[in-house]
């Protein structure tokens, strides 16, 4: 497992960013402060949905079949537009001690834009997509994509339609760099 490495947003805020068990950990060096945007630390699960293998096809209409020929796996660097990712936890000082978050929506659109921040500070992957007519042809001839994640509903909070539509609404969040999945969608 890497080491833990330090974020330094624009805004002067630091954090420390620690890989955990199928994804990240995000810790806010800034717990003192009372009116702070952000938790003390929030977890998110990265994934890479890899692509079928040339010659495979799986119907588009039949939801079962394209669930059983995806293949999903723990994220190590980022790809093009294969990646998923989502907030599985956040971590809440007492209440006691901390005033909660006056907006969970915006709490939650800051900690995707913090977690984006890093994410598209990795290393760029290389921006050729591979499609069923440009398989046989070399690297530097292919398309071109333009480099997203997709951030998935699945985790703390992000199910609720409102949070969602909230954020866009006013939008701090989605932007060309941001790709939500097409079956978020449709569920809605």
């Amino acid at each position: 497992m890497a080491p833990p490495t330090m974020l330094h947003l624009p805004d002067g805020q630091n954090f420390t960013v620690t890989p955990v068990f199928s994804g990240l950990f995000f810790k806010s060096h800034e717990r003192n402060t009372h009116h702070n945007a952000f938790p003390i630390g929030w977890t998110v699960v990265l994934n890479t949905e890899d692509n079928l293998a040339p010659g495979e096809t799986a119907d588009p209409d039949d939801e079962d079949e394209r669930i059983r020929r995806r293949r999903i796996h723990a994220w190590k660097k980022p790809t093009l537009q294969n990646d998923n990712l989502f907030i599985s936890s956040i971590s809440n000082p007492s209440s006691s001690d901390f005033k909660p978050a006056a907006s969970p929506t915006r709490q939650i659109a800051m900690m995707l834009w913090v977690t984006l921040y890093w994410y598209f500070h990795q290393p760029e992957p290389q921006p050729y997509l591979t499609t069923e007519a440009s398989k046989h042809t070399p690297e530097g001839a292919r398309p071109k994509g333009e480099w997203r994640i997709n951030v998935k509903r699945d985790g703390d909070d992000i199910g609720n339609e409102y949070h969602l539509t909230a954020i866009e609404t006013r939008d701090e969040l989605f932007n060309r760099l941001v790709a939500m999945g097409s079956q978020m969608w449709e569920a809605w």
